[in-house]
């Protein structure tokens, strides 16, 4: 079951094939990030709603993590590198 999370956004990938990735150190959540709607809000100003895949790499760069996305972004994904982002459980899977 999916978890909320919190994520300190260092890198956003973006790749030819429409998928996001967002990288970063997860500070609070669960051990593995599973797929589910998930509500994005920075200072607790809320930017936008995103589909999560599910977790995509653990163990490379130590407390790093990344999930990505495949869905079109209604908000600017770049804006979110640098900044403490909170990923709420909009829909439960």
């Amino acid at each position: 079951m999916n978890e909320p999370f919190r994520m300190n956004v260092q890198d956003v990938f973006h790749f030819q094939d429409g998928t996001t990735v967002f990288a970063g150190e997860v500070t609070e959540g669960p051990g593995n990030i599973v797929g589910g709607v998930y509500e994005i809000s920075v200072d607790g100003e809320q930017i936008g709603s995103v589909q999560i895949n599910g977790e995509r790499s653990r163990g490379r760069l130590p407390s790093i993590r990344s999930v990505d996305t495949t869905q079109k972004l209604s908000f600017d994904s770049d804006w979110l590198k640098g900044r403490e982002v909170v990923f709420a459980i909009l829909e439960r899977v």
